[in-house]
């Protein structure tokens, strides 16, 4: 793992094979999660990242279906 940037709001880090990043919050919320390079690729959480992107254009999909749907009525 290598930091390559660094500021008050922003770092950049390179991830090696096997390298894991845990990620969290100050503000005392006890939600984190993990960055893991797995066969050169980023998984969060076991996730691959192209899943959580998948994920995240769903239900912006759902939305838009719904909002149809109650336009409709």
């Amino acid at each position: 793992m290598k930091i390559i940037k660094e500021n008050d709001c922003k770092a950049l880090v390179i991830l090696q094979e096997n390298d894991i990043i845990e990620i969290s919050a100050l503000n005392g919320n006890k939600e984190h999660f993990e960055v893991k390079c797995l066969n050169s690729s980023l998984h969060i959480n076991e996730f691959p990242f192209s899943k959580v992107k998948e994920k995240s254009i769903e239900e912006k999909e759902i939305l838009k279906m719904k909002e149809y749907l109650q336009d409709k009525k």
